[in-house]
């Protein structure tokens, strides 16, 4: 149930739009067209909707996962996030101050285009953060 105050909030702004689209998959991901819980004959899906991809709220139409998976790619905000989760997995540990720098770097080369997966594990490698790892000493 998505109706009421306490739901509605967040399903109308960022659980609905993206789960609209995703509708294009079935339980085990095949394609669907048709909607088959509606019976008989079932219903066209509508895979439109518009999403959010700024943390600053601002909107994207998409119809599409395609478009959806485009638009998120896109997004300077989720650029940035997917960077620093790849820092914070790299470094294993919560985000630093130092590590802001690095997230800044990355997320600007992913900004730029055509820095690839490969190359952002590859940046990440030469830091001296990666290379260099403190030992805890326990007593």
């Amino acid at each position: 149930m998505t109706s009421g105050d306490a739901c509605a909030n967040c399903h109308e702004k960022f659980i609905n739009p993206p789960g609209f689209v995703l509708e294009a998959f079935d339980a085990s991901g095949a394609i669907q067209t048709v909607d088959r819980t509606v019976v008989p004959e079932g219903a066209p899906l509508d895979t439109k909707a518009t999403l959010r991809v700024t943390m600053a709220g601002e909107t994207v139409d998409v119809d599409g996962p395609a478009q959806m998976m485009q638009a998120i790619a896109n997004s300077r905000d989720a650029q940035r996030l997917y960077a620093s989760k790849w820092v914070g997995y790299a470094f294993d540990r919560v985000l630093t101050e130092p590590d802001v720098c690095t997230v800044d770097a990355l997320s600007a080369k992913l900004a730029a285009g055509g820095y690839s997966i490969k190359n952002l594990m590859t940046d990440l490698t030469q830091q001296n953060y990666f290379l260099t790892r403190a030992v805890e000493v326990t007593q």
